[in-house]
């Protein structure tokens, strides 16, 4: 029951609803802003979080709101950080509180292992009994005399260690002379092993250092060539952090696959494991993470993007490793956001420095540098004096491949032979998956697509497979528009189709390929690496995934096989892009002893990127894209407003009365409407609109879409700094 005078407390629910909710409060004690509560959404209970405690409520009848158990308050900083996130992103609270909570709910509170000990008073208990063999091997073990670990809290497991009959520890037990208690604290983390560090190395990590221990806001760009040393640096100051009785440091990273050697590298300095956080960690390791970050017993968490939503109470340092990494992206699902810019809020939040590393910055962060807003720690060459690969530019107009199925030029076929003869590795680096893209007629023209979606079924083996939603078909024995047989031809290469050509053109070498299809899960990837480095692996074919976080010293050689790719997409960043991608690519080519080579084959071998790559002249391109970009981010800030329904006609109506209702002035532009470049996707069709602001347009927005009505089957997504036009 709810006393009739309850204090009212305005709640957060994980539900996509406009605000919060108002509820009596049912607990003992006052309740207090942060507090996890259980509440009754419609008939069903959910978990919630106080966000304020109004003096009263519009509403006269409210439903109870039953404080959790235990008792659990969020971090002041943590619920500044929510509701900065729901704000900004345009979101709904619940939204924002979803992401907070692994399956939606708070995880259920661990139960501290039990370990067996002897009474206080056990010596003047075992007086008055009799102290029989079988007895007194449970007190020594149990004491420790003859068993110095723990014994885990179970009778039986007592009795076994023991050597005796469960009855005997179940008459022990009884009597009172041992009993269950929780385990001790684990040992403190040995001291870490220290790093020989180069002179730039070392001035990077004092400064990111004494930023931690001022605890004050602190945005630092690291940015150091590849192979230069920059997970040392901050796992420098993170050494530094963890001799001291308290903090708390998070490390992001794009992908959870590039953790394995990154866990490797972090035990061995440290001597125990981080905690990790993503969305295949088991369900009771996600518990013990979240309470552990909670009460601050977790003190480092690596972790992919919604380790940002982690309840940290002492929040020291945060790493965002390979900042310029589109996969910080997060486009799907209810909550939309950018994971590299709400970790910068979240240090501002917490008072504590943000460290953001790449060797090839976005350019919004390079021009935040350029600009005096971000610190800029530099690290200009590789660890241990390695030196920069050659890059050598190989223009398909003139080295075509020998055949119209082949696509390894002579130039590239020379240095894959030369590279294996010295018994060395090579790369061969394609960022597409599968067989082919495409599988056309050559009787009729027809092109196999998905009929969910506006793109190409790519060729997998025996089956097609559309890359947008997963549809899956057979690959058809004639062509289904015209009949025709044995007309059906695969277009383009993917990763299988190298593979197939390099184990064609050197039959005696060991080829691998590393794409989504070949390593769906992190250990996989993991094994391949390990193969890797074992020499157990030749060539080497991989899309993205292997383009960057990984040292191969033997790996000499690094082949593009197409380095026009990325720049077909033809969007805002697809220039960025390509030249990020493969400068990452390049970077795993010579990281040892011996030199490095890169070849990269394209049709636009005077293309500005394709010179810059050849003169690793980063700089260079960077100012390129900046003058080209003048009018556009990062000068400017964009607004996509996606809609979405399955009726194509009644989508682009919306769209245009959407944009009829926007009342943009100078300097404020909207672009659009438009199909979407990915039209149709799972059957539902989209059209987007585009506003371009001089600022944050927040106010504008909100003004705008409060008007807005939309038809029925239409669901409009806003996606503040879009980072693809898809």
């Amino acid at each position: 029951m709810v006393p009739a005078q309850a204090p009212v407390v305005h709640v957060i629910v994980p539900r996509s609803l406009p605000g919060g909710l108002d509820y009596a409060w049912a607990g003992d004690q006052p309740p207090v802003v942060g507090q996890l509560v259980v509440v009754e959404v419609g008939k069903q209970l959910c978990h919630g979080v106080v966000q304020a405690l109004p003096t009263q409520s519009d509403y006269a009848q409210l439903k109870p709101a039953q404080p959790l158990t235990p008792t659990t308050v969020l971090p002041p900083a943590m619920m500044r950080f929510l509701d900065w996130v729901a704000r900004y992103n345009l979101a709904t609270p619940g939204d924002v509180w979803r992401a907070a909570l692994p399956g939606g709910e708070a995880p259920a509170a661990p139960i501290p292992p039990q370990v067996w000990a002897l009474a206080k008073d056990s010596d003047s208990l075992l007086k008055n009994m009799r102290l029989t063999p079988e007895r007194q091997k449970v007190v020594e073990v149990v004491s420790g005399r003859s068993l110095h670990s723990p014994i885990p809290g179970t009778q039986a497991a007592l009795a076994t260690a023991a050597g005796v009959s469960l009855g005997v520890v179940a008459g022990l037990c009884e009597a009172g002379v041992v009993q269950r208690v929780d385990a001790p604290m684990a040992a403190a983390a040995p001291a870490p092993r220290l790093a020989t560090l180069n002179p730039a190395q070392q001035a990077a990590a004092e400064a990111l250092t004494l930023g931690v221990r001022q605890r004050a806001f602190w945005p630092a760009v690291l940015d150091g060539v590849t192979g230069s040393g920059k997970t040392e640096v901050y796992l420098a100051a993170i050494a530094d952090m963890l001799q001291r009785p308290q903090g708390q440091a998070l490390v992001l990273v794009p992908e959870i696959a590039l953790t394995p050697q990154w866990l490797a590298r972090f035990q061995a300095r440290f001597g125990f494991m981080p905690a990790v956080w993503h969305s295949a960690t088991a369900q009771g390791a996600k518990a013990s993470t979240w309470w552990g970050v909670l009460q601050g017993n977790t003190r480092v968490v690596v972790g992919a993007r919604s380790a940002l939503f982690l309840p940290f109470c002492d929040l020291q340092l945060v790493v965002v490793d390979e900042e310029h990494d589109p996969s910080y992206k997060q486009d799907e699902g209810g909550l939309i956001y950018h994971a590299r810019d709400m970790a910068i809020v979240r240090a501002q939040l917490s008072d504590c420095p943000v460290l953001l590393t790449s060797a090839t910055p976005s350019l919004e962060t390079w021009h935040k540098v350029l600009q005096g807003k971000y610190t800029h720690l530099s690290l200009p060459t590789r660890f241990n004096d390695a030196q920069l690969p050659q890059v050598q530019v190989v223009d398909l107009t003139k080295h075509s491949p020998a055949g119209p199925q082949s696509y390894i030029s002579a130039p590239l076929q020379a240095a894959l032979t030369a590279t294996l003869a010295k018994g060395e590795q090579a790369l061969l680096f394609l960022n597409r998956r599968g067989y082919a893209p495409l599988l056309i007629c050559r009787a009729c023209g027809h092109r196999c697509d998905c009929p969910r979606c506006s793109a190409s079924l790519v060729v997998h083996g025996h089956h097609l497979e559309c890359h947008h939603c997963g549809y899956r078909e057979a690959q058809p024995e004639a062509c289904p528009s015209c009949g025709a047989t044995d007309k059906l031809q695969p277009f383009g290469p993917g990763t299988r189709r190298i593979a197939e050509e390099v184990q064609r053109l050197l039959p005696q070498a060991r080829v691998a390929v590393a794409d989504r299809d070949s390593l769906a899960t992190p250990k996989q990837l993991h094994d391949v690496i390990t193969q890797l480095e074992r020499g157990e692996i030749d060539v080497l074919v991989g899309t993205q995934m292997v383009a960057k976080g990984h040292h191969f010293p033997q790996l000499t050689l690094v082949g593009v096989v197409d380095a026009d790719l990325g720049l077909a997409q033809g969007d805002l960043r697809a220039a960025e892009r390509t030249f990020q991608l493969l400068t990452q690519v390049a970077g795993r080519a010579g990281r040892g002893d011996k030199p490095g080579q890169v070849l990269l084959q394209t049709h636009l071998p005077d293309h500005p990127l394709m010179q810059a790559l050849q003169r690793l002249d980063r700089d260079a391109f960077y100012q390129l894209e900046l003058n080209a970009r003048q009018g556009m981010p990062p000068y400017t800030r964009l607004t996509a407003l996606i809609l979405s329904g399955a009726d194509d006609r009644t989508v682009a109506y919306a769209a245009q009365n959407l944009a009829a209702q926007c009342q943009a002035t100078a300097p404020v532009r909207l672009l659009g409407p438009a199909p979407a470049a990915l039209h149709k996707r799972k059957d539902v069709y989209r059209h987007r609109l585009l506003l371009m602001t001089p600022d944050a347009p927040h106010k504008l927005l909100h003004h705008w879409l409060a008007q807005a009505r939309l038809p029925k089957g239409v669901t409009l997504r806003v996606d503040v700094d879009p980072q693809s036009f898809g």
